[in-house]
């Protein structure tokens, strides 16, 4: 019973720190909590070398769309942290 429990706390531990940000950001108007998680998400996507937008995209086999995603994330990250001011 015990490890049960504990395996669902402990896995996939930030997604779900991830989920309950979210809710909270959406709860409080904090919008540029959105701006935090897109600069994460292009720091991740980068150092994995790849991203996914309806499907993988890996910087390998098709860099030109891969940086445009890229960019298009940045695009969101300043969007949403401009909310601050």
């Amino acid at each position: 019973m015990f490890e049960k429990l504990k395996f669902l706390l402990v896995n996939k531990y930030k997604s779900k720190i991830a989920v309950i940000l979210i809710l909270t950001a959406i709860f409080f108007e904090a919008y540029w909590l959105f701006g935090i998680f897109f600069l994460l998400w292009i720091l991740i996507d980068i150092k994995n070398k790849q991203t996914y937008l309806f499907e993988e995209v890996k910087i390998s086999e098709n860099i030109i769309l891969f940086w445009i995603i890229m960019l298009l994330w940045s695009f969101f990250a300043f969007y949403y942290l401009s909310t601050l001011f």
